[in-house]
């Protein structure tokens, strides 16, 4: 055999083998991002949840949708207050695993919205009288949420939760 064709058949090996190398390690870098991609997918869908049960909190949680949701004729003002308390906290309490997936400034705020709710059914139950029912506190509940539609942090919470969400999905 010819010198020529020895060093040619090598040639080719090499270049079948490095060909091939090539290949491999493309695949493996390919696999790689598509393994990537779908972490952060997964990601993005855990946080976009996250958003999705913080905002049914705060819907939840606003007066008018407590009041109705909870209103039972039996209780007194001051039993509806503790019903209407442990609701705000349960809600809360069931969703504080959340703020592991949001910014920390929104938790806050989320924080502060519940607390501003319980403040606000602690005041108006302090101006009931002792004979007060549950009928009556309610209405001082909802008479004040029409006259004063923004004094509650719900409105703000939500769009700031909606405006987070718009910026994960545009990223």
């Amino acid at each position: 055999m010819d010198i020529s064709v020895i060093v040619l058949c090598i040639i080719i090996a090499l270049l079948i083998g490095g060909f091939t190398a090539y290949m491999l390690w493309a695949q493996k870098k390919f696999t790689q991002l598509e393994g990537d991609n779908a972490k952060k997918e997964e990601g993005l869908r855990i946080q976009i949840a996250a958003y999705e049960r913080l905002a049914l909190f705060a819907e939840r949680i606003k007066l008018g949708a407590l009041v109705n949701r909870l209103y039972d004729s039996s209780l007194s003002a001051r039993q509806m207050q503790q019903v209407l308390l442990n609701s705000i906290r349960e809600e809360y309490e069931h969703n504080v695993t959340q703020q592991l997936y949001i910014k920390p400034e929104l938790w806050e705020a989320i924080s502060k919205m519940k607390d501003q709710n319980a403040y606000i059914i602690n005041q108006l139950a302090a101006l009931a009288p002792g004979n007060a029912t549950a009928l009556d506190l309610n209405k001082k509940i909802l008479d004040f949420n029409l006259g004063n539609p923004d004094a509650t942090m719900n409105k703000l919470v939500l769009d700031a939760l909606q405006f987070e969400v718009k910026q994960l999905i545009n990223r």
